[in-house]
């Protein structure tokens, strides 16, 4: 397969990511939520293709505005492990990451949806 990292590469910027480790519980259950780190990954943020957005869950289809190729770890939320998506600050917005598709075979790039923040 062709590799895209390069190409990608030279239309990327910064983006900066914020990342939650997970949360911890006092003996009485109340939750703290876990650190948050903010570093800076570089990306190419793009439109959602409509059709791409078909395929995304139902909840959504119909917020998510951008997709972004990244080289760097974005994370999905980790259910088993409680940890919580990463956002991304662009253009002055934080975005949420909801869906991440891996494309080994064309330089470690990912797809990701990515839903304005409240």
């Amino acid at each position: 397969m062709l590799n895209l990292s390069s190409v990608i590469d030279r239309f990327a910027g910064p983006i900066e990511r914020h990342r939650r480790a997970a949360p911890t519980y006092s003996a009485g259950g109340v939750l703290t939520l876990g650190a948050q780190t903010v570093d800076t990954i570089r990306g190419n943020v793009q439109p959602l293709d409509p059709r791409r957005a078909q395929v995304l869950r139902e909840g959504i289809r119909e917020s998510a505005r951008f997709s972004v190729w990244t080289s760097d770890e974005v994370r999905t939320v980790d259910q088993a492990a409680e940890l919580p998506p990463d956002e991304l600050l662009w253009a002055g917005k934080l975005y949420r990451v909801h869906q991440v598709d891996e494309w080994e075979q064309q330089g470690h790039y990912r797809e990701l949806a990515m839903t304005e923040e409240a």
